[in-house]
């Protein structure tokens, strides 16, 4: 492969100009991306590509335009045969519904976050709680007409009083024996359903309500609620309109409240729980807290989907930036040709370590999707296994903020052409900042993580055996915690080994001595349980971030080890060994402080990390064009994607010569 630096700038700025080109070729590296489901992803590719519906733009939109762009977009894509299949697979138990769902959810998130948030939650959230909290009756009920969009739903759970601790929330639904009816009421201000997606549309909501029986509360549970008809709202909802936020207007988000609204007794979506004509209430699972715990697992598909968006709207930030970045001629040598910005060491050291973490989160979302699959079709439940419900909170805390990293970055490497509209990254980066509290708060989430790795760290302890999330804790890493100085002396910095190494031993050692400082203040001081988890609180995202990082890397190797493709081999490798170095030396002051490197070695990290960034950057182009992003979704002329009515935009290849007429839109 040439070097960039061998090939003219000039002509490498013609070879990305897009306008009016075919879709990129089909690589060897696309077909290993795509993996399995490489038809799929091309069906979907071209379906966006020959819908007009999807070659508008919401930068010239108002409000009320781009929530109907929104809707109509949404509508079509659900009217897609593959998308109306995946809730029958989800019913019947497909053997790889997670991975199809999220490959769906990638594809169509290129589009633009708007739509893909709207169709999930007007069909797939709605539906999915009813098929993961709903009898089969109630599936049969409900299912058939939402995949025929006879009806679009709802979810409401986040409350203006309380967003993560759904446990306490207000709304209540008490039942009347009288007439075997729940009434829904919202008591308080602070209990209005607040950020509620399709509010100006939907005519059911998933509503979560305190279920009040005899005057006492059974805890939330769902309920369905009708919310309007083609007359107008039912009596006693009101829907009050949020208007614009910072991002994502394509999402009509409102305030749901409710002044007595009665529904019937089957409306209780009660797969686990139900409450008889007569008032009994009837549960397999016994403890109040079990089972809504329970009820809450059976939603991680959620959480995977928001992580999934978030890698996907990564992708193409970086494809603008970096195509941009190949073609954008800036300085140079004295008396020679200016150089691409992508030839600069400090574009490189910005753009190249995202790339190679976006890469590590799409391994690991395809690898957390198949064990969601084996383990339901292997009959398991996900409501009940910890693990994978932790890992998927941890994969969606971290994917979310480096997706918000990424748009930030991109944005400064695109100079004053990523502030315009047209160009697109400013709407991503506008888009995907909700991520980061939408579907749990990152730093709630991240606490999840490390409490389910304290629970088995003190389970498995005493065994000297561990197993689950905490089976890198072989023999040799534990020992390695009491000679930590001489472990990376016998392989070199990078070695898959060395990172592995490293990575393990930073979140060996956060557990130990997480679980240590919380045994002293408990134990040893006398202090309430809650208090000593809350001085701990950066210890424990700080252990939490250390194991996302450690499994992202882990399932990357793995990943660069089973590609059949030598060229595509070569620089997932590259890409994969800088990822690692990189979170060792983005973290180098604690492996300092734990005495795991020396100053050398620091020294040894960075030079590594921007040697790995100069070689990254010569083939990077060749990777975000093997995504295949369909160019109506990358849609900015600084990508090489020409408007005619955006002429006056800076685009790959054109003659610097060319009078261009600057019209201003301000």
């Amino acid at each position: 492969m040439a070097d960039v630096s061998e090939i003219s700038p000039r002509d490498r700025a013609m070879t990305i100009q897009a306008k009016n080109q075919q879709p990129p070729v089909v690589t060897l590296l696309s077909k290993y991306l795509d993996g399995e489901y490489h038809p799929l992803k091309e069906d979907l590719r071209q379906f966006i590509r020959n819908n007009k519906l999807f070659n508008m733009e919401y930068s010239n939109l108002n409000l009320q335009e781009q929530r109907y762009l929104a809707h109509e977009r949404a509508k079509a894509i659900l009217r897609h045969p593959k998308c109306k299949n995946q809730l029958d697979e989800q019913v019947r138990g497909s053997l790889d519904f997670m991975k199809k769902n999220l490959i769906l959810g990638e594809v169509f998130a290129f589009v633009d976050p708007s739509t893909n948030v709207k169709l999930g939650v007007m069909v797939f959230l709605f539906g999915g709680a009813i098929i993961n909290l709903g009898s089969a009756a109630q599936v049969q009920k409900w299912l058939g007409p939402l995949k025929d969009l006879q009806y679009t739903g709802m979810f409401a759970m986040t409350e203006r009083g309380h967003g993560s601790n759904v446990r306490c929330i207000e709304t209540e639904a008490t039942y009347n024996i009288e007439n075997e009816e729940f009434i829904i009421n919202t008591p308080t201000r602070s209990a209005q359903k607040m950020f509620i997606g399709n509010g100006l549309h939907g005519e059911y909501a998933i509503v979560f309500a305190q279920l009040i029986l005899h005057n006492k509360s059974k805890g939330p549970h769902a309920f369905i609620v009708p919310i309007r008809n083609e007359n107008g709202l039912y009596p006693g909802v009101t829907v009050v309109d949020l208007g614009l936020k910072e991002g994502m207007n394509g999402v009509d988000n409102c305030l749901l409240s409710f002044d007595h609204v009665r529904i019937p007794r089957e409306h209780l979506l009660n797969k686990y729980a139900d409450v008889l004509p007569n008032g009994s209430y009837v549960t397999d699972i016994l403890k109040d807290s079990t089972r809504f715990n329970i009820m809450l697992a059976a939603l991680i598909g959620t959480r995977l989907a928001v992580a999934n968006h978030s890698t996907a709207c990564m992708s193409v930030g970086l494809t603008i930036a970096i195509r941009y970045a190949h073609s954008r001629l800036q300085f140079g040598p004295s008396n020679k040709q200016e150089m691409s910005i992508m030839s600069y060491q400090t574009h490189q050291i910005r753009l190249m370590p995202l790339l190679a973490k976006y890469l590590s989160l799409y391994f690991t979302g395809r690898q957390v999707a198949s064990l969601v699959d084996d383990h339901q079709t292997s009959g398991g439940s996900i409501a009940t296994n910890r693990e994978i419900q932790a890992l998927a909170s941890g994969i969606k805390a971290y994917a979310s903020w480096a997706c918000v990293q990424t748009m930030q970055i991109c944005r400064e490497c695109t100079g004053g052409q990523g502030y315009m509209a047209e160009n697109r990254i400013a709407g991503l980066k506008g888009d995907v900042d909700v991520f980061v509290t939408y579907e749990g708060d990152n730093t709630i989430l991240l606490q999840q993580v490390a409490k389910e790795l304290l629970v088995q760290y003190r389970k498995e302890y005493t065994k000297g055996k561990f197993s689950g999330m905490l089976s890198f804790l072989t023999k040799a890493i534990v020992v390695s915690l009491q000679t930590s100085s001489l472990i990376p002396r016998m392989h070199s910095i990078t070695s898959y080994t060395f990172q592995t190494n490293a990575l393990e031993f930073r979140e060996a050692r956060l557990l130990q001595t997480l679980a240590s400082r919380l045994a002293n203040k408990v134990q040893k001081n006398g202090m309430d349980s809650f208090m000593a988890w809350n001085e701990c609180l950066h210890h424990l995202n700080a252990l939490a971030m250390s194991h996302v990082e450690r499994v992202c890397y882990e399932q990357f190797v793995i990943a660069v080890k089973q590609c059949p493709y030598p060229g595509p081999r070569s620089m997932l490798a590259k890409c994969c060994k800088l990822y690692g170095l990189n979170c060792i030396y983005s973290d180098r002051g604690w492996y300092l402080e734990e005495s795991f490197i020396n100053a050398k070695m620091a020294k040894c990290i960075r030079t590594e990390v921007l040697k790995l960034c100069k070689e990254t950057a010569e083939f990077s182009l060749e990777i975000v064009n093997s995504l295949r992003i369909p160019d109506n979704c990358i849609h900015a002329p600084i990508a090489g994607i020409g408007h005619d009515n955006t002429s006056w935009l800076f685009a790959p290849g054109a003659d610097s010569n060319t009078d261009i007429r600057m019209k201003s839109k301000l």
